[in-house]
Order: structure tokens, then sequence, then C-alpha cells
């Protein structure tokens, strides 16, 4: 869990999986971290960790995995018989998805299985689906929401236009007399 923290292990315990449940399998979160913890779920959407498990060829119902548009989040495959397992996006257009070398390196394996890690990166506003596909043909899919969680950029206000300070009105000179 390099680089995630203890945040990323109590996710991880809590998430739902393709295969109906999974995650760390029963992490418990000390008191003082629960009290953070709750303290971050009450930030923007866009400051939290995503990530779903899904056990390829399983029966279940696909999860949804919420990604703000132009964020990423974390598919983690994991197939029987400890297969690699492939990923597409069915529209690349709203949601890409792409092999996370460098984390399949670090965590090679989910409770007992050999997992394939994906990110998955909001393009554009709308839904799609992530088919992830073993080496025997098995598949399941993750239904992609991708949302505009970022706050709106504040509207200028027109300001006045600034006003000229008035200088005093020249007065009349007598006219010289001959």
């Amino acid at each position: 869990m390099r680089g995630y923290g203890w945040l990323a292990v109590a996710l991880v315990a809590a998430l739902s999986a393709c295969s109906g449940g999974g995650g760390a399998g029963g992490a418990v979160v000390p008191p003082a971290q629960q009290q953070q913890q709750q303290q971050q779920q009450t930030a923007p959407a866009m400051d939290t960790v995503r990530q779903v498990e899904c056990h390829v060829g399983s029966p279940s119902p696909a999860p949804t995995l919420d990604v703000c548009n132009g964020t990423t989040a974390s598919i983690d495959g994991y197939a029987d018989g400890n297969r690699d397992v492939a990923a597409t996006s069915a529209d690349s257009h709203i949601a890409t998805v792409v092999r996370d070398k460098a984390r399949n390196k670090s965590v090679p394996t989910e409770n007992g299985h050999r997992t394939s890690w994906f990110d998955v990166t909001g393009i554009s506003v709308g839904n799609t689906t992530i088919t992830l596909r073993d080496a025997s043909g098995r598949s399941s899919e993750v239904k992609i929401s991708v949302t505009n969680c970022a706050t709106p950029a504040p509207t200028a206000t027109p300001s006045p236009a600034p006003t000229a300070t008035p200088s005093p009105a020249p007065s009349a000179t007598p006219t010289p007399s001959r």
C-alpha cells in the first residue's frame, strides 16, 4: 500500500467487489484514525481514493465505480487459477483504462489472488463499462460513472467603471478693460 497509507487500507477493507465481497478482509482501523477518516469522508469527492475489486467470471452484479472528470480511480481485477486479467473500456470518450504496471509490481497479490491493477481516468461526463477478461475468456464488468466533482470557478462580477474626480470649474476672469 506504498504511498496510500492507512486510508487506502481502510478503504480497501470497506469496498465491495464484483464477487460481492472482498477488500482487506476485516482490517481494523484504530479509533484515532476512525475520527480522521470520518472527517475526510466529509471532504469533497475529488479528494477520496476510489477503488473496486473485481473477481473475473463471478456471477455477481457489476459494481459501480464513481470517477470525477479528470481524475483517476483503480480496479483490482483477479481471476481463478491466478490468470492475468486484461481490461477494455466500452467508450474511451467517457473513461479510459490502462494497466498500472508499477502497482502490479508493488502489489502482485491481494487476499491470496494474483492481481491485475488498472487505472480508470474520467475523460468526460457520462456512463460506460470496463470489461475485465481473463485468459480463459471469462469476463466481468465494472460500471463507470464519470461526474463533475470540482467546484465551479467563481464568476467574475463586473466592477463599476472608475469615476473621474471632477476638477474645479474655471472661474470667469474679468475681461481686461482698455
